[in-house]
């Protein structure tokens, strides 16, 4: 076998190969001169032929062994004898078939889902974060590695593209019909009566809490010299017109009034959903929103107050 199998052709190396290769020439012959005065002298003496057996033995192995591995190198002698040099003729398949094999039986998605699910990655770092001093230690290096990131970032892009980000979902979201849905679904079913019903309460409970309020108005609204018997009839008038009208609506769900109300209310609803003009006015004071200084102010600091937020 020559020495130029050795890709890195190190002296040594191909020293020790020399010195196999002499050593097993040196015992082939060995035992072929053994062999030789063996076969001469075994029929003079009848012990000879077992070391004649012996030493055709070795001789036929070291031969058959020497043959076997020339071949797959190289063609034994020079000889272009069938199946010699199989490495060197089929290297391409029998690269072929032992890639196919590893993937097969090491690289396979199976093989390797086992092994991993088999090594409890996750129980493992688990277990090494909870050690003391492990999870400070992650935390500051993230820390460390995330404020570094953000201090080498051109904050201009940064706010520039925030600003951007911003105003174009202000502009893209529609905030009218999001406004109606959710208004549908807190009103939908028995919860528009119920809210109706808390309504009207909050409205008895207004009108009793401000009786002062209500008398001082009618004595401001009235000439001075109506007598206070007629502010009290007026007072008294208004607050029972109106504590009635509320009562007949708490009573009566299709109270004439209340069917208006809760028909405008879902109108209104409607409209938030699908009106046109309803979304001309919301672009409107969206446009105006996007213009306030507040909002110009916030955005224009956003990406800032972020950024010491992070390094800090």
């Amino acid at each position: 076998m020559s020495s130029t199998i050795f890709l890195d052709h190190d002296p040594e190396r191909i020293a020790e190969l020399q010195r196999m290769k002499q050593l097993a020439t040196g015992l082939l012959l060995l035992v072929a001169f053994i062999y030789t005065g063996s076969a001469y002298l075994e029929h003079q003496y009848y012990w000879v032929s077992y070391v004649n057996a012996a030493s055709e033995a070795a001789m036929v192995g070291a031969i058959a062994d020497w043959f076997a591995v020339t071949a797959l190198f190289r063609h034994p002698a020079g000889l272009k004898i069938p199946h010699t040099a199989i490495i060197p003729n089929r290297k391409n398949d029998i690269a072929e078939q032992f890639g196919a094999f590893v993937q097969a039986n090491f690289l396979s998605d199976e093989v390797i889902t086992k092994k991993i699910r088999s090594m409890n990655l996750s129980r493992r770092v688990a277990g090494w974060l909870v050690e003391e001093g492990n999870a400070s230690a992650v935390a500051e290096q993230v820390t460390a590695g995330l404020a570094g990131v953000v201090k080498v970032i051109n904050d201009d892009d940064i706010q520039a593209m925030i600003e951007k980000k911003v105003e174009d979902k202000i502009r893209s979201t529609s905030f009218a019909p999001m406004i109606g849905e959710l208004m549908s679904f807190i009103t939908s079913g028995r919860r528009q009566q119920d809210l109706f019903d808390g309504a009207v309460n909050m409205g008895l409970y207004l009108l009793e809490d401000s009786d002062r309020d209500i008398r001082d108005k009618v004595q401001e609204e009235t000439p001075w010299w109506f007598p206070s018997s007629v502010d009290k009839a007026i007072y008294q008038r208004i607050v029972r017109s109106v504590s009635k009208m509320l009562y007949e609506m708490q009573v009566d769900i299709y109270h004439p009034l209340r069917v208006r109300l809760v028909n405008m209310i879902n109108e209104f609803m409607d409209d938030l959903k699908h009106s046109e003009d309803i979304r001309d006015k919301e672009i409107a004071i969206k446009e105006e929103l996007l213009e306030a200084p507040a909002v110009i102010e916030f955005t224009g600091t956003l990406w800032q107050d972020i950024k010491d937020v992070l390094i800090r």
